[in-house]
């Protein structure tokens, strides 16, 4: 199993262009604030002590993951799956999880101030967050969703008056 280890955003971004296989890569202790790690397979990826403050985990494979004292604070994590990671110390304070696979994972230690999640069991995880983060005002959900389609709607009237003419 070949570590692939990075040393700065420069390095990661042009591996991510030439392909979404970042299994086993480490990235530990890199600041990575604001940055967007999103459609990866990111298996055992060791992101231990990384600064990923406001940084957006979307769509990743982060499966077996070392993000132990990690700052996630602010940080956005949706559709991401991370079964039996280990996010032991870390910072999760103000995050937010949608749509997020955490069983097996290991919250043990972990801050969650004024963080929330929605599509989350965090029963599942081998060790949940000792104050597991509240769940989204449904507004916060419903509210986009609305907004789209209320664009499709718009868009198609406008396409079916067009047709008309």
């Amino acid at each position: 199993m070949e570590v692939l280890k990075f040393e700065s955003w420069d390095q990661i971004s042009d591996k991510m262009r030439s392909e979404r296989d970042l299994s086993n890569a480490d990235l530990s202790g890199l600041d990575l604030s604001s940055k967007r790690l999103a459609g990866l397979n990111a298996e055992n990826m060791n992101l231990s002590g990384t600064n990923l403050n406001k940084a957006v985990l979307a769509g990743i494979n982060l499966e077996g993951g070392d993000l132990r004292g990690a700052d996630l604070t602010e940080a956005l994590i949706a559709g991401a799956n991370l079964e039996d990671a280990d996010l032991t110390g870390a910072d999760l304070t103000r995050s937010r999880w949608i749509g997020v696979n955490v069983e097996g994972a290991d919250f043990t230690d972990t801050k969650t101030g004024g963080a929330q999640g929605f599509g989350v069991s965090w029963g599942s995880a081998k060790v949940p967050p000792a104050a597991a983060p509240e769940m989204f005002p449904i507004q916060m959900i419903v509210a986009p969703i609305l907004v789209v389609v209320g664009l499709v709607s718009l868009i198609a009237i406008l396409l079916l008056r067009r047709q008309k003419r």
